[in-house]
């Protein structure tokens, strides 16, 4: 039941407002991902730290500062970053997004990352497919807006869409709830 406010703002997903038409379809490098498509502000946790990310020109960091804005740690992430948040715990994570083209298609994956105090990363799939060679031309935005997120208000919990494209069929979207201490996953939802 608490995620029902979420559940109403993620439905807009479903009439897919980052997806054009058919005759509308973007030149197949709409789905490269840069830094400036994403801007993705810095958050605080509960005791204070800052956490934000820092683009260079081949990677991506992620810094997390003091409450005096001291350097307390930081990281090197290998994927495009979406989301970053606290949870209950003021553990940060990080959820990436990874496109590797290949002649035939290209394998899309999304990735939770979690980092510890002394910026050790862990990383868990949240959702993994090969798609079809046309399906990211489907976004105008590029495939950075294929994921939609929501972290729940106890902070436990993330609600997100999942992109499937079987072979035989058109892509379709799932809705997802993941428990982010147990990795436990509950598809809610499945639109055709």
């Amino acid at each position: 039941m608490r995620f029902l406010p979420v559940l109403l703002l993620l439905s807009f997903v479903f009439w897919a407002p980052g997806c054009a038409s058919h005759a509308d379809l973007s030149p197949p490098s709409s789905y490269i991902v840069s830094a400036e498509q994403t801007a993705i502000e810095p958050v605080v946790s509960a005791e204070g730290d800052l956490a934000a990310l820092r683009y260079d020109d081949r990677s991506t960091r992620i810094e997390v500062h003091t409450p005096e804005g001291a350097l307390r740690w930081e990281a090197s992430v290998e994927a495009q970053p979406l989301a970053l948040f606290w949870s209950a715990d003021d553990t940060l994570y990080m959820v990436g997004l990874r496109v590797t083209s290949y002649p035939f298609g290209h394998d899309y994956a999304v990735e939770l990352w979690s980092f510890d105090e002394g910026a050790k990363a862990q990383k868990r799939s949240l959702a993994a497919a090969t798609l079809k060679k046309v399906t990211p031309m489907l976004f105008a935005g590029g495939m950075e807006h294929s994921l939609r997120l929501a972290l729940s208000p106890l902070k436990d919990e993330i609600l997100f869409t999942r992109l499937h494209d079987p072979p035989a069929f058109p892509p379709y979207w799932a809705l997802v709830r993941y428990h982010l201490a147990s990795g436990r996953q509950q598809l809610l939802f499945k639109h055709e």
